[in-house]
């Protein structure tokens, strides 16, 4: 008999590994957002993503707990905070210690920013060049930031990076 898994939710790293480890156990393939085409042709899967909304020191921590534990995901950083600047010096050393990690770097961008589609895409693709020289990486995914209340803008079409609210991607992990 299979034993199931219980488990309260304290939102601690201890709590956030050992849901991963249950997932391991259960053959779940975990990996970041880049490695959706390869992973898809799997059964079960997880692709893991960070948005770094607030503390980039908090995004480090994790980054090397899960290199620690040799686990790949994808950490979106924005170029347009409020709550840091990804220019400055210490930021921008951060971010590329995360890629060091072996994590992918992706972009976070803001729809409110843009007046219409094609100026988005011109801003992914900007922005997107300026964090690749950041984390000294390739972008190769991005995800909308406040999808909640920003207007949503279909980035699909973009054939240079893959979106993390691609529909085909949301709807095979259903």
């Amino acid at each position: 008999m299979k034993k199931s898994f219980h488990y309260k939710c304290n939102f601690s790293y201890d709590h956030y590994f050992e849901v991963l480890d249950y997932a391991k156990k259960e053959e779940y393939h975990i990996g970041p957002i880049k490695d959706y085409m390869r992973l898809k042709k799997e059964k079960k899967i997880i692709l893991l993503r960070h948005d770094v909304d607030f503390s980039l020191e908090e995004a480090l921590t994790l980054a090397k707990l899960e290199n620690k534990k040799e686990i790949i995901s994808t950490y979106y950083f924005l170029l347009q905070s409020p709550t840091y600047n990804a220019l400055d010096s210490k930021t921008s050393s951060l971010i590329k210690k995360i890629a060091e990690y072996g994590h992918e770097i992706g972009l976070h961008y803001d729809t409110r920013l843009a007046k219409n589609k094609q100026e988005l895409l011109k801003q992914i693709d900007m922005m997107s060049g300026l964090l690749e020289i950041i984390a000294g990486k390739k972008i190769f995914s991005v995800a909308q930031h406040n999808t909640t209340i920003s207007p949503a803008m279909d980035t699909t079409s973009s054939k240079k990076f893959l979106d993390a609210r691609n529909p085909s991607i949301l709807k095979s992990l259903s």
